[in-house]
């Protein structure tokens, strides 16, 4: 059977782009496409070194590879190193578990319909497909006027604390570049209940444009039970029925 090197590269490039991004999205986190990139071009060139590798770098690269990619493409988030290095943990174990169902998904379907996939281009083409779409479900809904779902929770900044409801949006992926913490936004009632001198700015992209919004030093904020360290942005406005809206990562 004849290989072309080319389709090879191709195949596993789609493939490792459609697990990353799908690894991402059952996280709940940001897609940095460059990074995905990177990750999918590394990817594809060690897998295709690999059918020529000698033994010991056959069993190295298996070891390796899945914590190198995610290395790349995933951005650990958390305040301290511990909570990094979960974070980081937890997105290899999602990542090996989308890579091996998805193996053996595919070589289920090869062996059922008796077809070698390997030397076709439209396994590829299918992965870079499920790439795509994955993208542009991601930008929709993160665009689409969500269901609005509220819940307690507690802020607490030095010696105050502030009860409030919280709304439970998705579609907020902010955190702070300095830190990795997550970032919520206070309504003008938060921000003049906590009264804390601000830490900082953030830039955020709103309806009406591009807005530099104080930031606040939060000890904590209190959802069900857990506690989440985070950031306060200070919109300096008041909301509807609710005064805090949560960083998706923290529901």
């Amino acid at each position: 059977m004849q290989v072309y090197v080319e389709l090879v590269l191709f195949n596993n490039f789609a493939v490792d782009a459609a697990l990353m991004i799908a690894t991402l999205t059952a996280r709940r986190k940001r897609i940095y496409k460059t990074r995905v990139f990177i990750a999918a071009c590394v990817g594809a060139a060690l897998a295709t070194a690999y059918a020529v590798s000698p033994t010991a770098v056959k069993i190295l690269l298996k070891v390796l590879l899945c914590p190198l990619l995610v290395g790349i493409f995933a951005k650990p988030e958390g305040g301290t190193t511990g909570k990094k290095a979960g974070d980081i943990v937890a997105t290899l174990l999602v990542f090996a578990l989308f890579t091996y169902l998805t193996g053996g998904v595919v070589y289920g379907l090869s062996a059922l319909l008796e077809i070698d996939v390997n030397s076709y281009a439209a396994l590829g083409g299918i992965a870079l497909a499920v790439a795509v779409t994955l993208l542009v479900a991601r930008a929709l809904a993160d665009r689409r006027v969500r269901r609005r779902q509220t819940c307690k929770a507690t802020v607490v900044a030095g010696e105050h604390r502030f009860d409030a409801q919280a709304l439970m949006d998705s579609g907020n992926l902010l955190v702070d570049s300095v830190s990795g913490l997550p970032v919520v936004m206070l309504s003008a009632r938060a921000e003049q209940a906590l009264d804390m001198p601000a830490e900082g700015f953030i830039e955020v992209q709103t309806v009406s444009g591009q807005s530099s919004l104080k930031l606040i030093c939060l000890d904590f904020v209190e959802i069900g039970g857990k506690d989440f360290k985070a950031l306060g942005a200070c919109t300096s406005k008041d909301f509807a029925d609710y005064d805090i809206i949560l960083q998706n990562s923290m529901f």
